[in-house]
């Protein structure tokens, strides 16, 4: 939905918001019944970026609360440690006036998003690029939680008819990302992602959100948006951390279905570009291995599982600034937590998130390591 939009194009873009679901629900999700609706429009932030900010949390989709309630619970964790507002920058997806999914919970955060920007891809992505122009601390946090999905290309056949039943217009973007990497149609399609839904109207302020499949065919096969302003990717956001000055460790939380996709190595990524491994002193941690979904996305619930396990393991932590956290006890920890709600779980015999991380510096020391080793 765009606020205050008009014309024949965004009301057939507000008909896609509410078209079927971009991927399959992952296993466990539960729907909510609706309830009366917000009612009105929440406000985001238009301040500009601190440029003090060291923390960066994101809610990607509007859908649910969950995703809104981890950054409002983060910030008051790193607030409650010493740190200032000034900073910790929020961002988060503004549901629209008729949305009844966990009403009461939004209501509930209203007051506390208001200092929260809109989260597009472009504004988050766009925000740690100036952040790191002129940037003197020696780390950056980034916490992002929302929906993830796989890359398009690997969608059964089966789903892309039920999306597509006509073959108008999907098929062949697959066909054409398969057979060139360097197309605009696999940079969109043939890429995992962290969804990302709030779109900004580029004149005339106004805000809304717009479904994955709803950018693909109506912004970009029919007026040439691009991927790059539009979409959450590996690549696109080792791009933005890459700019930080050499020195500033990284530490990226990525809590999404498939969210491993994000730390694949070169050689099983979608594209050798497709992945934060080759950023420079970045540590991250995932909800789940690139195959597999994470649960608790679903409305009713206060936060996902993952992100209420992070925030139970950071609670858990020793009062040190971020650069003295040892993430290996974090996932560790993390890992441990995920595995008893997955047993504690209606499928406890189901397929297992796997939380994934990774860490530059561990790959360092194995390579300075392989060096020193006689030959």
């Amino acid at each position: 939905m765009i606020r205050s939009a008009t014309g024949a194009l965004l009301l057939g873009m507000l008909a896609a918001g509410a078209w079927a679901a971009d991927q399959p629900v992952p296993a466990g999700a539960q729907a909510t019944a609706p309830s009366a609706p917000i009612g009105r429009w929440m406000q985001p932030s238009s301040a500009p970026i601190s440029p003090e900010a060291r923390i960066f949390l994101v809610a990607g989709s509007r859908d649910i609360a969950n995703f809104a309630q981890e950054v409002i619970d983060q910030k008051q964790y790193w607030m409650d440690r010493g740190y200032t507002a000034d900073q910790i920058e929020c961002f988060h997806a503004v549901p629209d006036p008729a949305h009844q999914v966990d009403v009461e919970q939004f209501l509930a955060l209203e007051e506390a998003l208001r200092s929260c920007h809109l989260a597009t891809p472009k504004a988050v992505l766009a925000a740690i690029r100036e952040l790191a122009q002129s940037y003197q601390p020696d780390y950056f946090y980034l916490y992002v939680t929302s929906h993830g999905s796989y890359p398009a290309l690997q969608w059964p056949a089966e789903l892309r008819q039920r999306i597509d039943p006509q073959r108008a217009w999907l098929e062949g973007g697959v066909a054409q990302a398969r057979a060139d990497q360097a197309s605009e149609a696999f940079a969109w399609l043939g890429t995992y992602r962290i969804e990302m839904e709030a779109v900004a109207r580029e004149t005339g302020g106004g805000w809304g959100w717009v479904s994955f499949l709803a950018r693909y065919r109506d912004l970009h096969l029919r007026e040439g948006a691009r991927a790059e302003d539009h979409l959450f990717t590996p690549a696109l956001l080792a791009d933005a951390l890459r700019t930080f000055p050499e020195g500033v460790r990284k530490i990226v939380i990525l809590q999404g279905c498939h969210s491993g996709g994000f730390v694949l190595d070169a050689a099983s990524a979608p594209a050798p570009a497709e992945t934060l491994t080759g950023v420079d002193g970045v540590t991250v941690l995932t909800a789940a291995r690139a195959d597999r979904t994470s649960f608790g996305c679903a409305g009713g619930d206060r936060t996902t599982y993952y992100g209420g396990a992070l925030q139970r393991v950071l609670d858990g932590l020793p009062r040190k600034p971020i650069p003295r956290q040892d993430s290996k006890h974090g996932h560790r920890d993390g890992t441990r937590e995920v595995t008893r709600l997955e047993n504690a779980s209606s499928n406890p015999g189901g397929p297992r998130w796997l939380p994934q991380d990774f860490s530059d510096h561990n790959k360092r020391t194995a390579a300075t390591r392989e060096a020193r080793r006689p030959r």
